[in-house]
């Protein structure tokens, strides 16, 4: 079964302004953050590139800013609409960077189609060193605010039982004065491998809570409910979300079944259950949030005797009598839209891993052989798109 290691990636790279000691702090601080914001539609026909002190500014006479600075994102997607590379705008004196930047805008407004090219919405945050452009997405972008994102993971801490794991200290945290002395209330129950873990007396530092002005990334583990894999071994649920406000990234949704989690906070042999992956994109965006919504609902309002009969009937539900049988019943769910060849390979993968997996033959064999093959996959689209096959598998056994 495969480690899950993004939690570890932001426990070794995020530092300590990035890092909260609860989700009620994350909430306080993103919420603060999108108060202070504004989004707004303009035109760039209404705007205008200058310079103020050898410093890029804009200056929008449809919404009557003034001169707004703009975030080094801000920049970059500025530049992109403009057809401009930005790291040579970045390296030109802003006199020259003004001229290649309204030589792009003018440029875009000429083209055939320049009236539908005309509209941009602004994200901008005002305070007292004036306003500043944080973002310069399309008219169709339909942003979700990262407070919203803390809400929903505080509605799972008091309501289901989730909880932020804790971790050792990182390099970036050395010295942070919130790093302490674990205590037992800290300590997860982590199943075959308890040494991985942190125990009492570790030095641990706040994790699992992650977020910038732009961006966030919780990940909260269930420890005190599991189920049961073929062999008898306890797995328990975690589920890591992540969202951008800016447009750099969209939202994803992971949940999972776990062995154990380390004081690095790699989750070790995972059963993914379920990815969901959307753009913060106009009708396509409210469909996905919709699918979102069922998908984390359906993971985090299940019991876990819910998730017991669930395992149990994809243990014992055979997709066919042999390998033939199964590789054609799978091929032929038009909706799972895999491959011949992947779902061959997943059968062969879940053959050898029969004594992770049990029975190959079964749903939870193919689901867990498809789930492997996905994080071999270098292409986030179609790792998503795998992820999702093996979920709509699973959901057979609902």
């Amino acid at each position: 079964m495969p480690n899950v290691m993004d939690a570890s990636n932001q426990w070794a790279s995020r530092p300590p302004d990035e890092t909260f000691s609860s989700l009620e702090e994350l909430h306080q601080a993103t919420r603060r953050w999108w108060d202070l914001s504004r989004e707004s539609e303009t035109r760039f026909s209404s705007m205008e590139v200058a310079t103020n002190n050898n410093d890029l500014v804009i200056i929008d006479r449809t919404n009557g800013y003034g001169e707004a600075n703009l975030s080094t994102w801000a920049m970059g997607q500025l530049c992109q609409r403009f057809n401009a590379p930005a790291s040579y705008i970045r390296s030109l004196p802003a006199s020259l960077a003004v001229q290649n930047l309204e030589y792009g805008r003018l440029a875009r407004l000429a083209q055939p189609n320049g009236q539908e090219l005309d509209g941009c919405l602004l994200y901008t945050i005002t305070t007292e060193n004036g306003t500043t452009i944080r973002a310069v997405n399309g008219e169709k972008y339909s942003r979700l605010p990262n407070y919203q994102i803390a809400e929903f993971c505080l509605r799972q801490q008091n309501a289901r039982g989730f909880r932020l794991p804790p971790a050792r200290p990182s390099a970036l945290m050395s010295g942070d004065p919130r790093v302490r002395v674990a205590t037992a209330s800290d300590v997860l129950n982590n199943s075959r491998h308890p040494g991985l873990g942190i125990q009492v007396g570790d030095l641990i530092q706040p994790a699992g809570a992650w977020a910038s002005n732009h961006d966030c990334f919780i990940v909260m583990v269930d420890d005190n409910q599991y189920i049961e894999d073929a062999n008898g071994n306890p797995l328990y649920r975690a589920f890591i979300i992540r969202n951008g406000e800016l447009g750099e990234i969209g939202i994803r949704f992971t949940c999972f079944y776990y062995e154990s989690v380390c004081g690095n906070l790699i989750f070790w042999n995972t059963s993914k259950r379920m990815d969901v992956s959307l753009r913060h994109i106009g009708d396509a965006a409210s469909r996905s949030f919709k699918e979102f919504d069922a998908a984390r609902l359906s993971f985090s309002e299940r019991s876990a005797e819910d998730d017991r009969q669930l395992l149990v009937s994809a243990q014992r539900k055979l997709l066919g009598p042999a390998r033939e049988d199964v590789i054609s019943k799978v091929w032929e769910m038009k909706s799972l839209g895999l491959s011949k060849q992947l779902v061959e390979n997943a059968y062969d993968r879940a053959e050898e891993k029969e004594e992770l997996y049990g029975d190959p033959r079964s749903v939870w064999g193919m689901v867990n052989g498809i789930t492997e093959l996905s994080q071999e996959t270098t292409w986030m689209d179609k790792r998503n798109q795998v992820d999702r096959a093996a979920g709509k598998l699973l959901a057979t056994c609902f």
